[in-house]
């Protein structure tokens, strides 16, 4: 194809636009058709690869920038980046079209339209799909735009509203976070107070070791007289008893004289 032809098929594809991006967000320039000193350099491509059964027509073709024309090597399905791209058949018209398959669930196609060449998204997809760091941005319809953002390689969609960070004020005679201390409340100073005033106590089922006994006193020697003089008193009261009672008992002939029977001792004390 010569440089005639490019310019026709860029026309078709982009109008009037002198600047572009391609389907991996990169921009190339109108001017720089296969241009080797220019970082914009771009060169026509097959959507479908002829030798996966596409046709060399010019539905078929596409524009691209060198690059990305590097990096697809020729491929159906090939990644850049972080984003993976696949030829696949259109639903609308059924026809072979690039798509955006890094999240499986929302494929959308890459096919250049009044969404997906504006600039400052093109600017927010490139640093997405190289790894560079995000822009914060507010989009007016991101749901036009909106399948570019996906939760696998760009946690989901960005809010419509600018993210403001404000920085922290910190004060020399501040104290830091990390030096607070928690206050106790009065209700734990209590309960701390009563936990150091408690007696210990022992429990019933608890053994008591051989150091807590407390060893017994030794009876004096005045206790040890009193009890041996109380025995000593009690037995002799119980020997004048059983004396007594002895002597007034009959004997057994004065028992048999009167004709009455002798009473035995057993009889004697139930009476």
């Amino acid at each position: 194809m010569d440089k005639i032809q490019a310019q026709r098929l860029w026309e078709s594809l982009y109008g009037e636009k002198t600047v572009a991006y391609d389907f991996a967000a990169q921009e190339i320039h109108k001017e720089d058709y296969r241009n080797p000193d220019s970082f914009y350099c771009w060169r026509e491509d097959y959507i479908r690869p002829l030798t996966s059964g596409g046709r060399n027509v010019p539905s078929n073709l596409r524009i691209e920038s060198q690059s990305s024309y590097d990096r697809r090597d020729g491929k159906s399905n090939f990644r850049i980046g972080n984003a993976i791209f696949e030829v696949r058949k259109g639903r609308k018209y059924g026809t072979y079209a690039l798509f955006d398959v890094t999240d499986r669930n929302h494929p959308f196609n890459r096919e250049p339209d009044l969404d997906n060449q504006n600039e400052f998204y093109n600017r927010n997809r490139f640093n997405l799909i190289y790894g560079k760091k995000q822009e914060k941005f507010n989009l007016k319809n991101p749901s036009a735009i909106g399948q570019a953002y996906f939760k696998e390689n760009t946690k989901g969609l960005i809010s419509s509203q600018p993210i403001i960070e404000m920085p922290l004020d910190e004060d020399e005679d501040s104290p830091s976070i990390l030096s607070e201390v928690k206050e106790e409340s009065p209700i734990e100073e209590q309960a701390q107070q009563k936990r150091e005033t408690a007696p210990e106590t022992i429990l019933e089922n608890q053994p008591v070791r051989e150091e807590e006994k407390v060893p017994e006193e030794a009876p004096s020697m005045e206790k040890v007289k009193e009890q041996l003089l109380e025995e000593a008193q009690e037995a002799s009261s119980r020997e004048e008893k059983e004396l007594v009672l002895e002597d007034e008992k009959p004997s057994p002939m004065e028992a048999s004289s009167s004709g009455k029977q002798p009473i035995s001792f057993a009889e004697e004390d139930k009476r």
